[in-house]
């Protein structure tokens, strides 16, 4: 989750820098819920797929 966050924390730093906070803060959450959602499934996805191989 560190790592989603602070990927998440990039957008939303440069964003709040040129003066669009409530944006910065929306992206910077979007990316973060993104990330920690693919991480999800790519850990769900793994076993599965193994269970299709077998």
């Amino acid at each position: 989750y560190a790592i989603a966050s602070i990927i998440g924390a990039i957008p939303c730093a440069m964003l709040m820098h040129a003066g669009n906070i409530s944006l910065g803060i929306w992206v910077g959450i979007g990316v973060t819920i993104f990330v920690r959602a693919m991480a999800i499934l790519h850990k769900w996805s793994l076993p599965v797929a193994k269970n299709i191989h077998d």
